[in-house]
């Protein structure tokens, strides 16, 4: 009897076979190269990633005038990178200054702040950027005043802080539901010029109300036509003697805006000293007491 003929080469039953063994114990082994290939063709074709920002010294707009935050509410989580895990709390409410921000380019999500040194990252509506210590405060001659689309802001309660200004505009923060000097809220624009002259004010402690009262009225800063002592509380500098430089001097100009124009209306300290004998803060923050004081009652 003839056996049947071979349909296929010998050669290629082999191949088949050990194809099968591959598929039936090597597909781990084939995974793993599969993986493998396309971890090493990811790394070549992907984008490297962005560098987290690491500033060691804060933001400089001129000579001592730092960028400034204030931080909003006390137990505030910082992190080495943003959404990164926690790795520490600023204790509380204070200022502070800017170091960086992320993303680098459109909206930031976090800052990164710290005080004579880098602390870490916190989350963007954890603090508000306050580079001046002018304040808007409630008025009794006038209730309210318009927003830039005409519509009518209420002037009373706490101090507003004033986070920027030029000559047609006044960008002040509105404190939301959960108070004063807390998260929340959200930014207004002003018409400039509807904004009372007594509702301009300063953000001071009571020692620095007390350095200006005891303060030589009659070295004034010539550029500005008010005493330098008060130009360095509006900008939220060391309160002390020396002279700002021309570069500060015009940085403070451009910050301050109509507010270094006006002039005090008092020519003696009676409205300061009132303030001091009938002292009440406006907010305590870590056991230190602020209060707005009216720029007009600053002789």
């Amino acid at each position: 009897m003839t056996p049947p003929a071979i349909r296929y080469p010998l050669p290629a039953l082999a191949l088949l076979v050990l194809l099968g063994l591959v598929t039936w114990r090597g597909a781990d082994g084939v995974q793993a190269i599969r993986s493998d290939l396309t971890s090493r063709w990811a790394k070549l074709t992907e984008r490297p990633a962005v560098p987290f920002p690491a500033s060691t010294d804060p933001l400089v707009l001129a000579g001592a005038i730092h960028e400034r935050v204030l931080i909003l509410e006390d137990e505030v989580p910082y992190s080495s990178q943003p959404d990164g895990p926690t790795i520490g709390f600023i204790r509380h409410r204070e200022f502070a200054d800017f170091y960086d921000r992320w993303p680098i380019k459109g909206d930031a999500t976090h800052i990164r702040v710290g005080n004579r040194r880098p602390l870490g990252w916190v989350e963007i509506g954890k603090a508000i950027s306050w580079t001046t210590r002018l304040v808007l405060l409630p008025s009794e001659d006038h209730a309210s005043i318009l927003t830039e689309s005409g519509a009518s802001f209420d002037l009373k309660g706490s101090p507003k802080p004033i986070l920027g200004q030029n000559p047609n505009q006044l960008h002040i923060h509105n404190w939301g539901e959960t108070g004063a000097w807390h998260v929340g809220g959200q930014g207004v624009v002003l018409k400039a010029d509807t904004v009372p002259a007594n509702c301009w004010g300063v953000w001071l402690t009571r020692s620095e109300l007390l350095a200006l009262i005891g303060r030589d009225r009659s070295q004034l800063n010539t550029s500005t036509s008010r005493p330098n002592l008060v130009i360095r509380a509006l900008l939220g500098l060391p309160i002390n003697d020396r002279p700002l430089s021309s570069e500060e001097t015009g940085m403070a100009l451009t910050l301050l805006g109509p507010a270094v124009s006006q002039e005090g209306v008092t020519t003696k300290l009676d409205a300061l000293a009132r303030l001091n004998e009938e002292w009440k803060p406006d907010a305590v923050w870590g056991g230190v007491e602020y209060r707005g004081v009216r720029l007009i009652d600053i002789p």
